[in-house]
């Protein structure tokens, strides 16, 4: 829930900053990313019926509703994790800008400010593992909302991809071999 409503806040700063550097406004993604926070502060104030919900938009709020339920018996936690995650956003929107850099692209900050939670929620959303493909095009959709070419966000997201891969299976690679070798030694054990 908090994510949600940090992704919209991230995503409309960045929209912001650009719009005021450099003249870009995207009303699309303005008007989505404010939707995200409009929705997600309705379920920050208004109070959720303990009626179940059917179908898939009445579980997702009723799931909604219950993150902000939780979030409100202890607002300082949920303070706190609205900070990180915004921090967060910041991490991914510099590592974003790093990698596009690396591919010859050089946009603001704010450029990838806007990218990085959309990015997050396509992830985060999506049909297929990890939103493969999904996540791509999602990100090269949203640099043509901000008048940059498909091509140069569908390279830099792939690029991306590809390192996130590479990151992950360094450092999680170790750790699957320790975790086999010990689940091995406890069932050889018994």
């Amino acid at each position: 829930v908090i994510t949600v409503f940090a992704a919209g806040v991230a995503g409309l700063v960045g929209c912001i900053g650009l719009g005021l550097l450099e003249g870009v406004w995207s009303a699309l993604l303005v008007s989505s990313l404010a939707a995200l926070v409009a929705v997600a502060g309705l379920a920050a104030v208004l109070p959720i019926s303990a009626k179940q919900r059917s179908g898939r938009i009445g579980t997702a709020w009723m799931r909604l509703g219950n993150g902000w339920q939780r979030a409100r018996a202890q607002p300082l936690v949920a303070v706190v994790v609205l900070a990180l995650e915004l921090v967060r956003y910041g991490f991914a929107a510099w590592r974003l800008d790093i990698v596009f850099g690396w591919l010859g692209t050089d946009e603001s900050f704010f450029f990838f400010l806007v990218i990085a939670p959309i990015a997050a929620l396509a992830t985060f959303v999506a049909i297929t593992p990890a939103g493969l493909g999904i996540r791509e095009l999602v990100i090269a959709s949203a640099a043509v909302a901000l008048g940059r070419q498909f091509d140069v966000g569908l390279l830099g997201s792939s690029a991306d991809r590809a390192i996130n891969m590479i990151v992950v299976l360094l450092t999680g690679l170790p750790g699957i071999i320790y975790t086999t070798r010990v689940m091995h030694r406890v069932a050889a054990s018994r």
